[in-house]
């Protein structure tokens, strides 16, 4: 994944090994394997953490920096706005994550990506190139850094891939 870009988003890591998405539940319920250990906590409907819904970015997207593009869509992230969330990807990201359902699926299910949707995170967002970083913390679980490789595409900024710093 790391030396072929067309592989991003397709392997997850979960523990000590890399794993092929398509793959992860056999990988998570084949004998022998740990059980899910984490908590699931659903937020309140009236949790006023939690936006009903992210502010889109319409009309400004294609003003909006690399920074704001990412803001929206951990807000939309955050929110439950899955399809809000992936129109925010480069055309090349939706084709290799499938659909909204899809990416979603992908992120609640990574060990990694999954801090970005948790109840009670806290991210630091900031640029790095042509690439945005994004730092999320957890009570009570690792903090984790991420890269949002950042594409212009008819004009804007896209999301065209996401990777976890070790």
């Amino acid at each position: 994944e790391m030396a072929w870009p067309e592989l991003a988003g397709l392997w997850g890591h979960h523990g000590e090994r890399w794993v092929r998405l398509s793959e992860l539940d056999a990988f998570c319920s084949r004998p022998g394997a740990q059980p899910v250990t984490k908590p699931v906590v659903l937020a309140e409907a009236d949790d006023p953490m939690v936006p009903a819904k992210a502010a889109p970015l319409g009309a400004r997207r294609a003003e909006a920096s690399a920074v704001e593009v990412v803001n929206a869509q951990l807000a939309a992230l955050f929110s439950g706005d899955w399809d809000g969330a992936f129109a925010l990807n480069s055309k090349p990201n939706c084709a290799r994550l499938g659909d909204a359902a899809k990416f979603a699926g992908v992120v609640r299910s990574s060990a990694s990506f999954s801090v970005l949707v948790d109840k009670g995170r806290e991210v630091e967002v900031w640029e790095c190139g042509s690439d945005v970083t994004v730092r999320a913390r957890v009570e009570g679980r690792p903090e984790t850094t991420f890269q949002f490789m950042m594409v212009r595409e008819d004009g804007a900024w896209c999301t065209d891939g996401v990777r976890v710093e070790c």
